[in-house]
């Protein structure tokens, strides 16, 4: 009984109260006077989601505040994280101006290497305020079924931890939106995983445990941010910022992508159309000038630019194959954009490990080398009629990634 007690008097007081901090005066000045504001949502999937917190926070805002004009920019990526997020933030968040940007990177980023939450997420911060020093920015932490245990011990995750180092060196408010979720999971009245009607008389979070239903978990997280944006609304007021030092003076603020008119290309790339019949539409949107380098011609692509990291955004799929990466004409890698999940196509990316900075020169050569697909695949056996879509083995480039920028 006595352990029971300890572990509700944790969860009361690690859990339950978000951190408002400075606050988020200046968005909520301009829609108290009427103005047209932009809220950006950057994150993975949970984010992305279809009628989910993203969509009903919109909504409550909307009925809240009927004089403001609210306009919301999608920037949630399934699969990706924080390393990813500081990379695309400008062209996915910054050039829509927004006055405000949630983060919701807690589930994606569970179990990554620490340094790199760390300095990706404060580059984010500094991205963001750096554009725009008015611009507020709201840390939102999710969770799944896997995270349940320790967070309902009333312990954050390391993730969460080092994320919480960033917020409160910013000023940043913090919502761990799974309160709820947490609550009822230890009083057994939500279920993680399952049908929605599996269970009578339990909330069912999600199917998987990881993706909320919009009507149960979504809801039980916006339940948790519209309850604390209402704590948020009179703290603080407007005032100028200045950018503080950086908690990490390696942290990931340079972060960029370089389209691909930028690269040097030698051998045949396609340029991929609308018309393409390999890849779905939403990729050809997500990468305007996507290339792609069949590995019968083993293309080669490279740059030169003034840095300390380099990597690819790219697509995987069954029909995508190996590359060579060479840095200042040296060999470090061999990349197979090929893994068990590969049964579609969908966004991925890699960034090297980090060298002195300076000037280098990064080059990417499609290799004609046999990948044994179906020993990836594992227990995902292959129909006779969808053979022929793996014996493909192309290299896609969307963006270069840089810790840098280009040579002038």
């Amino acid at each position: 009984m006595s352990t029971q007690i300890v572990v509700a008097q944790a969860v009361e007081n690690v859990l339950d109260h978000p951190k408002l901090r400075d606050g988020l005066p200046h968005f909520f000045s301009r829609l108290e006077a009427g103005d047209s504001v932009t809220i950006a949502f950057l994150g993975g999937s949970i984010t992305a989601a279809a009628e989910g917190w993203r969509d009903q926070t919109i909504t409550w805002l909307q009925h809240r505040f009927a004089a403001a004009t609210i306009k919301q920019v999608n920037a949630g990526v399934g699969g990706t994280g924080s390393d990813l997020g500081v990379f695309r933030l400008k062209k996915d968040v910054l050039v829509h101006a927004p006055d405000l940007v949630y983060v919701e990177f807690a589930v994606n980023d569970n179990g990554k290497s620490q340094e790199i939450v760390r300095r990706a997420m404060e580059g984010v911060v500094r991205q963001v305020r750096a554009a725009n020093p008015s611009a507020d920015i709201c840390f939102v932490y999710t969770l799944t079924a896997d995270m349940a245990p320790v967070l309902g011990e009333g312990r954050l995750t390391n993730t969460i931890e080092n994320m919480e180092r960033i917020a409160d060196h910013y000023g940043l408010p913090s919502v761990f939106m799974g309160r709820e979720v947490i609550r009822k999971f230890r009083n057994n009245t939500l279920v993680f995983r399952g049908e929605l009607d599996e269970y009578p008389g339990k909330m069912v979070f999600s199917k998987d445990g990881v993706h909320p239903y919009p009507a149960t978990g979504h809801r039980l997280y916006t339940n948790e941010l519209t309850h604390t944006m209402l704590a948020l609304q009179p703290v603080g007021k407007p005032t100028v910022r200045e950018l503080p030092m950086a908690l990490d003076p390696s942290n990931w603020e340079d972060a960029t992508l370089v389209t691909p008119d930028e690269l040097i290309q030698q051998g045949h790339w396609e340029q991929i159309a609308d018309s393409d019949t390999i890849l779905p539409a939403y990729l050809k949107k997500a990468f305007p000038q996507l290339l792609r380098g069949a590995a019968d011609d083993q293309p080669t692509a490279s740059i030169t630019f003034e840095g300390r990291a380099v990597g690819l955004y790219d697509i995987v799929g069954p029909g995508t194959g190996q590359l060579a990466i060479y840095i200042d004409g040296q060999l470090v890698e061999k990349r197979t954009r090929f893994d068990r999940y590969a049964t579609y196509y969908r966004p991925q990316y890699f960034l090297l490990p980090e060298i002195p900075a300076g000037k280098h020169t990064v080059r990417f050569r499609v290799l004609h080398e046999s990948i044994d697909k179906v020993g990836i695949l594992g227990d995902k056996a292959l129909a006779e009629g969808e053979r022929q879509a793996y014996e493909r083995a192309d290299v896609y480039i969307g963006y270069v990634m840089l810790l840098g920028g280009l040579t002038q």
